[in-house]
């Protein structure tokens, strides 16, 4: 059986309105558009009627958005019940509100002082606190407490909040005395214009604590509220239809689900609340039943087939404990009270039923409910397995309650080991643990902290070899107390767990952690190495699901941007494509005006770093780029002022790859003019040779960034001016630098003719080819030419007689033997194929065809003989001889590429050629190639 534990909190009842209580919340979003201020609303109604719904529902109305004119606020008094309520409420105002320097002083104004706290104690059982500095005073005065709460109202009013809403909720749950305090301190000291209250309450609960006539008590109560909604009673048809729709909603599997129901529904009529509950302790009861009948711990169906005694029972227990007791001891009272319903045994005194001969009375409801379940009886040995203490793990050793209870993995791991306990039998028994201890006495602090810290340090070693976890466990980890203090976990093993678990599929665990992580103040987390920690290795452990990852971003993003310092504890884990899925657009933007100009303070040098690696992985915003380089303009100034070329140097390396992101004109002008002012300096030094490794750094920056800046400039003048410096470094630098800035220059030059279709230096860098001896110096910039040939292709900037000198000029250098020409040729050639066809065709040298032998064929292997047939066709159809002679010498070297469809026509254009008057080489040539095609034709047939 799957368990589906229905969770047991406050609902937006807009998305979940199971008992159409939604017309509360409408009819109060009118009170609320409408009343005057300081106005009180009551919602009267018992405990579980569902009025914590309605205060959410409400909450997530006006909070959803960036509405500023209405304000909600909901106050937990049974969460701060142990403080004193002025306090608490006028401190969670100030973290609700996020007014953390009012917080600090009313803190101050509180309590005489501003003291930090320690805390010690046992893991999360009790926290002690005791003060570093003065002793806390309390509020004794409470116009000190009125004075404050009007000075929050004062800044709410100036942010254009008109309209404050506070909800105090679960008042009925506190102290009488104390919910009477509340209410009276609300009405005396917090009725101010623009506040309206909204509380919720068991209105016939505070009556009787009154102590007063009901006309007195519905006096005290209209003075205290302007006026109220009342959540009328359930009727039993309407409980019935939603303990119907939560068994559908939730998918829960019980069998006779309406008789279920129908059960539950008459019992708890007042109160939904707690039909959620029992079901829940009923699927819990109903599990463990099947696994003690698969295991032949008890008979097969002895409960399974009786669920609805199992209900009964289970009602008996839960609300009539005492009678629970006696019928574990008599198995047949509950057969003989209902034997006595039906043959009107009971007697009747005043508000009892009595049952004389078994000396048994029952209270008004009590009888109400054994005679609404008469016909639910077994016989007391039927009803035995019900009791009966059934210990599914009598065989195992005697110290395993123990080691269990200490998460003592290490001993028990021996035991596994030995084989005297299964690895499974431990899990079913972590398993049962987990369900006694945490699901029904909700121990979740002690042995719930303690049993998961168990099963994670078992998933972190063992896991490979568990294929699933048992209902119990799953079903725990659903429950939001187990997570409170979720970083005294062992981290390792806890982060470990939580991926465990999401693969196989159940995401609870790591869902929670996110929502927790993400609600955690910040400071709170620069304060607690714990959690600090904990962020450390859920980072490292979900390195690989980004999806995860990517769910902390805004608050990792946020921790960051106000403590930059804890950069350094997760930079080793954040490198490389990680850091986009943690550390957002906004974070850079607020990190930006923090950098200094020397590097080294503030941290800059790793902000910088940072902003680099954001940039490198598309994280920035273009206006977010545009607002970096702005901030580097300002830092970087006037070069020859600067007594430190370093800095120069970090800061064009810091917006190397960013400026050609640039979209606004003034930024690209501001750039320009830096550049512009700074360029005399920096080409002087150049050629006056000053290559230290600064010095070089600068160089290549400088030239970088002018690169960059040159695609993105629409400005003509500045275009120019831009190709005039890299052409006057370019062409020093073959000279001054060539191991260093030169290579860097082709660089940038490849960059624009990738990605520009003007190319105003390329009669430069064809020059520099030429006229450049120094091969290691001359490949790069053929590679440049090449690259430019390429994309002339399709944009056709290159005229034809620089494409010809480059082509001229390639097989100059082949004839004089320098290997790489060959390449360079073939790189070209699906780019300029007809004109290096042209130059081969007008070449009449036989010594210098053969030479070209090697780059025929490969050209013919790249464009296939289809490419080059028609210009031979064209020489051998000529009537110049040299032509034909041309075309025999080059068919002589690739005779066996001729493809078969073309052999036909060139044995005739060859049979055609008049072979007088010719050498005799050039006969035998000819000669050669008519024989070997003919003999082909030969072949064919």
């Amino acid at each position: 059986m799957e368990m589906s534990y229905i969770p047991d909190e406050p609902i937006n009842l807009f998305e979940n309105d199971l008992l159409a209580t939604s017309a509360y919340v409408e009819a109060l979003e009118e009170i609320l558009k409408d009343c005057p201020t300081p106005y009180t609303i009551g919602i009267f109604g018992s405990w579980g009627s569902g009025k914590s719904s309605i205060l959410k529902t409400i909450q997530h109305k006006y909070n959803t958005g960036n509405k500023k004119e209405i304000m909600f606020f909901i106050y937990d008094a049974w969460k701060y019940s142990k403080d004193d309520f002025r306090r608490s409420f006028i401190l969670e105002l100030c973290n609700f509100m996020m007014l953390k320097k009012e917080k600090e002083k009313i803190f101050e104004a509180l309590y005489g002082t501003t003291s930090t706290t320690k805390e010690f104690g046992i893991a999360k059982i009790i926290t002690y606190k005791t003060s570093q500095s003065t002793t806390f005073t309390p509020i004794i005065q409470p116009e000190l407490f009125e004075e404050k709460f009007k000075d929050i109202l004062n800044i709410l009013k100036n942010n254009g909040c008109n309209k404050f809403i506070i909800a105090i909720d679960n008042i009925d749950r506190c102290h009488k005395e104390q919910a009477f305090e509340i209410l009276l301190t609300v009405k005396n000291f917090l009725e101010l214009e623009g506040v309206i209250f909204l509380i919720p309450i068991d209105e016939k609960g505070l009556r009787k604590y009154l102590q007063m006539s009901h006309q007195d008590a519905n006096e005290f109560l209209r003075k205290l509220f302007n006026t109220h909604i009342q959540i009328r009673s359930f009727s039993d048809n309407e409980l019935f239809d939603y303990g119907i729709k939560l068994i559908e909603k939730y998918g829960i599997k019980l069998p006779q689900k309406e008789t279920v129901i129908s059960l539950i529904s008459q019992e708890y009529s007042k109160n939904p609340r707690r039909i959620i509950q029992f079901l829940n302790t009923l699927q819990t009861e109903y599990y463990l039943a099947q696994i003690q009948e698969r295991k032949g711990y008890i008979p097969q169906g002895a409960i399974t087939k009786n669920i609805d005694m199992l209900v009964k029972l289970l009602i008996i227990r839960e609300e009539y404990p005492e009678i629970y007791e006696i019928t574990q001891d008599d198995k047949n009272l509950i057969k003989e009270i209902s034997e006595a319903i039906l043959t009107h045994r009971f007697e009747k005194e005043e508000n009892l039923w009595v049952y004389k001969d078994k000396d048994l009375t029952l209270t008004e409801e009590q009888y109400r409910f054994f005679m609404r379940t008469a016909n639910i009886v077994m016989e007391p040995n039927e009803l035995e397995p019900f009791f009966v203490n059934r210990d599914v793990f009598r065989d195992l050793p005697d110290e395993i309650y123990t080691l269990v209870i200490s998460q003592d993995w290490e001993n028990l791991k021996k035991l596994v080991d030995k084989g005297e306990i299964t690895l499974a039998k431990l899990i079913d028994y972590i398993n049962d643990k987990i369900n006694e201890d945490v699901i029904k006495r909700k121990l979740y602090s002690t042995s719930g902290y303690n049993l998961l810290s168990l099963l994670c340090k078992i998933l972190a070693e063992k896991g490979q070899e568990i294929s699933g976890i048992p209902q119990y466990i799953k079903s725990a980890l659903g429950i939001n107390e187990l997570y409170e203090n979720v970083f005294n976990f062992p981290q390792k093993e806890f982060n470990y767990s939580m991926k465990w678990f999401k693969e196989k599929e159940i995401n609870t665990p790591v869902e929670r952690v996110i929502n927790i992580l993400n609600q955690l103040s910040l400071d709170k987390i620069t304060k607690n190495g714990q959690i600090i920690q904990f962020f450390k290795e859920f980072i490292t452990t979900f390195k690989e699901e980004r999806e995860t990852l990517s769910q902390i971003k805004t608050k990792f993003s946020e921790l960051l941007s106000q403590n930059f310092a804890l950069y350094s504890e997760f930079e080793e884990i954040i490198k490389d494509e990680l850091i986009k899925y943690l550390l957002d657009d906004d974070f850079a933007a607020k990190l930006i005006p923090s950098l200094q100009q020397d590097y080294n303070k503030n941290q800059t040098k790793e902000k910088v770093k940072v902003l680099k690696a954001l940039h490198m992985n598309g994280v920035l915003k273009g206006k977010t780029v545009n607002t970096y380089i702005d901030k580097v303009i300002s830092l970087i100034g006037n070069l020859p002022s600067h007594l430190n070329w370093d800095f120069f140097r970090f800061w064009l390396e810091g917006i190397q790859g960013f400026v050609e992101e640039l979209s606004e004109q003034t930024t690209i002008n501001n750039l320009f003019n830096l550049l512009n002012q700074n360029y005399d300096f920096i080409h002087q030094q150049f050629s006056y040779r000053q290559l230290s490794e600064v010095n070089i750094n600068v160089y290549k920056a400088y030239v970088s960034v002018v690169g960059e800046l040159y695609l993105v400039t629409n400005n003509s003048t500045q275009r120019q001016r831009i190709i005039t410096w890299l052409n006057n470094f370019l062409s020093q630098s073959v000279q001054i630098s060539p191991d260093a800035v030169f290579p860097h220059l082709i660089k940038i030059y490849h960059k624009i003719i990738k990605n520009t279709d003007e190319w105003p230096f390329a009669q430069n860098i064809i020059d520099l080819l030429i006229t450049q001896t120094n091969i290691d110096l001359k490949n790069p910039l053929a590679d440049t030419v090449n690259l430019m040939l390429g994309r002339n292709k399709q944009l056709n900037v290159l005229t034809e007689q620089l494409i010809e000198k480059i082509i001229d000029h390639y097989f100059d250098l082949f004839f004089r033997g320098e290997q790489k020409a060959e390449n360079w040729i073939l790189q070209i050639i699906n780019f300029v194929t007809d004109k290096i066809f042209d130059y081969i065709v007008s070449i009449h040298y036989p010594e210098q065809l053969n030479k070209l032998k090697s780059i025929i064929n490969n050209i013919i292997k790249i464009k296939g003989f289809d490419a080059l047939y028609p210009k031979l066709r064209a020489l051998l159809a000529s009537d110049d001889k040299e032509e034909q002679i041309t075309a025999i010498n080059i068919l002589s070297g690739i005779k066996e590429k001729v493809p078969s469809d073309k052999v036909e026509m060139i044995y005739q254009l060859l049979s055609e050629i008049d072979d007088k008057n010719i050498s005799e080489d050039e006969h035998n040539k000819l000669t050669d190639l008519k024989t070997h095609l003919e003999q082909r034709q030969k072949e064919a047939l």
